[in-house]
């Protein structure tokens, strides 16, 4: 899989050695053209191994002492997450945080509009769509109130009305 991949996940940090081998090992395989990004549930670990030195300074990204739900809301990480990264745990990480890893990758979109709504930075959407029931779900708001909205006043009716002919299409 590491031959293969030019993005890793890693599940945990532990002392960071195996990150250290990990960045060789592709900077061998891949030149500069790499990235890694390091889930780690405590922060402390990631103080310490800073403090000692521990943590290659190049093409890692760590994302620490994060609810899951703040991680998949993190821009950096879900950009991440869109380069089809390889999964590389760390034994006694996982281990010990087999419930937080477990529920990371059990993590399921949530669907309805106002959860959207939390993770849009832009206002004028963001008041755009808070005028629609935040308890409808992505499907409905695209497929009924949306589809059935009238008169098409705002540039984001036209907008979203596209986006809905995409997401049909797809």
């Amino acid at each position: 899989m590491l031959r293969q991949k030019k993005a890793i996940l890693v599940f945990g940090l532990g002392l960071g050695y195996h990150l250290k081998e990990l960045v060789s090992f592709l900077k061998n395989q891949w030149g500069n053209d790499f990235l890694i990004a390091v889930i780690e549930p405590l922060e402390q670990t990631v103080t310490e191994c800073e403090k000692l030195g521990l943590l290659p300074p190049e093409n890692v990204l760590i994302f620490s002492g994060m609810e899951i739900s703040e991680l998949y809301a993190n821009q950096a990480f879900t950009e991440f997450l869109l380069k089809k990264p390889g999964i590389l745990p760390h034994p006694p990480s996982l281990s010990f945080f087999n419930d937080y890893f477990k529920d990371l990758m059990l993590q399921r979109a949530k669907k309805k509009l106002k959860n959207t709504i939390d993770l849009i930075e832009n206002p004028e959407i963001k008041k755009y769509l808070s005028a629609f029931s935040g308890d409808l779900s992505l499907d409905s708001f695209f497929s009924g109130q949306l589809a059935h909205k009238t008169p098409l006043n705002s540039p984001y009716d036209f907008l979203f009305h596209a986006l809905r002919g995409i997401k049909e299409r797809v």
